[in-house]
């Protein structure tokens, strides 16, 4: 009598069922009822066994992901067959747990509207999670993010906005519940902080006055607003992109408040702190609104820099001091009839203050308010270069060894008192380019790249 041919679970089959799972054999010719084992190892060592006349029998109390070897003889009034053929399968891994919140806690407040990381527990046996991201408790429309990590980085999110969150686990068998829903409130934009004029400034001119104050990072767009009171009684305002406003002619010995608020969308900021400044009086000689470096600007090259102003009506010239103290107590200074003055032997890595008046027939105004700088770190004689670019000048020439990055990029001579007497683009990885025109000396090269934060100081023989 032949053993009976095993029909499922097929060999080596995968992820069966814990629950309703039955053991199918073909009929063996002959056979009055079938003997069937099943065994977590080869040997059947430790088996359930039954005996049933079917062709099939349930199995009860499988356990999750656990290979099981089973097989089946035939059985008459007196013989039984040899056992067939051994098959196994392997059961379903177990469905994974609910994960645990982590961060942000429930509830949390002024969260970074900018972005924030969510994260929670790893679970056992799981493959995957489902994050769901809303601003509606109900999730109406919540954002679905599917991930192997336990968080995620949500990127720019709405300023002062309660989100709410929940999570769950998945493998191949199935998905868990979804956690319990957390939430978080993000902060509001900052206020912007207000630069220039300085707060209570005087003898500001009735015309060209700039508003300037710092970007917010993230805004799109700011309000500014100014009155000649405190109330902001009757205030003018304009929506501006930039982070300055310039005002309309303004009334002589007046006193204008001003602020400014940053917005996102349909978002916004609170106001600023209020700054005030004072228009000088009739037949008085306005000081000068400085323009360039701006203030508080860094990375400022020591040669080709200059100093540079707003005109002020009535001005015949104008008074400049430099110094590296902000109470000038030694100073380099000039009077130049133009509205800048060409800088020559600034050091390198240093902040220097400066400010300007405006001179005429017999008056002299106020110092204008000080600006400061910082200039930009300059390397050594012949020793700007690293692994993707490379200057060196012999021979009468300048060698650029540089990477196609660079192809293209403006540079400019500038001789020891800082006048611009040479400039050219790289055209070329390997560029040489011929300066045997320059008289002997020290020279400084500006490569005008993103990449390249110092210039270049050297030596023609």
């Amino acid at each position: 009598m032949q053993p009976p041919v095993l029909v499922s679970p097929t060999n080596l089959a995968s992820a069966v069922p814990i629950v309703g799972t039955s053991l199918t054999w073909l009929a063996a010719s002959g056979a009055l009822s079938y003997d069937w084992e099943i065994s977590t190892d080869a040997a059947f060592t430790t088996v359930v066994s039954g005996n049933t006349s079917n062709l099939t029998t349930l199995l009860a109390s499988l356990l999750n992901n656990t290979t099981y070897y089973w097989h089946v003889r035939s059985v008459d009034a007196s013989s039984v067959s040899a056992w067939s053929s051994s098959y196994s399968f392997t059961t379903a891994q177990a469905l994974p747990g609910v994960p645990n919140h982590i961060s942000p806690a429930d509830g949390s407040v002024n969260i970074d509207w900018l972005g924030t990381t969510i994260s929670w527990s790893q679970v056992v046996n799981a493959t995957g999670y489902v994050l769901l991201l809303d601003d509606d408790i109900n999730f109406g429309s919540p954002v679905t993010i599917n991930t192997t990590d336990d968080f995620y980085s949500t990127g720019m999110l709405l300023p002062n906005t309660t989100y709410y969150w929940q999570v769950q686990a998945s493998n191949a068998s199935g998905s868990s519940s979804f956690s319990s829903v957390w939430s978080f409130t993000t902060g509001l934009i900052p206020a912007p902080v207000l630069n220039n004029p300085i707060n209570n400034a005087t003898g500001l001119a009735i015309n060209g006055v700039l508003l300037e104050w710092l970007p917010v990072v993230g805004a799109t767009d700011y309000y500014v607003e100014f009155a000649d009171n405190a109330g902001f009684t009757g205030a003018l305002g304009s929506t501006v992109t930039s982070t300055n406003y310039l005002l309309p002619l303004l009334n002589n010995n007046q006193t204008y408040y001003w602020h400014v608020y940053a917005g996102y969308n349909a978002y916004s900021s609170n106001y600023s702190s209020t700054f005030i400044f004072t228009t000088i009086g009739n037949n008085i000689l306005a000081a000068p609104q400085l323009i360039s470096p701006s203030n508080m600007a860094v990375g400022v090259p020591v040669v080709g820099t200059s100093l540079t102003w707003q005109n002020v009506i009535g001005a015949l010239s104008y008074d400049w001091e430099i110094s590296t103290d902000q109470f000038f107590t030694t100073v380099v200074g000039g009077n130049t009839s133009n509205t800048s003055t060409l800088l020559t032997g600034l050091t390198d890595n240093t902040t220097y203050y400066w400010h300007v008046r405006s001179v005429d027939a017999d008056t002299i105004s106020d110092w204008s308010n000080t600006f400061n700088f910082t200039t930009d770190f300059l390397s050594g004689f012949n020793q700007l270069r690293d692994n993707e670019f490379n200057c060196l000048t012999q021979n009468q020439e300048i060698n650029i060894i540089c990477d196609v990055e660079f192809i293209g990029t403006p540079f400019h001579v500038y001789n020891a008192v800082g006048q611009l007497i040479y400039e050219d683009r790289i055209i070329n990885t390997v560029s040489n380019y011929n300066v045997s025109q320059l008289t002997k000396g020290i020279y400084f090269i500006r490569f005008n790249h993103a990449k390249i934060k110092k210039s270049y100081k050297t030596l023609v023989p």
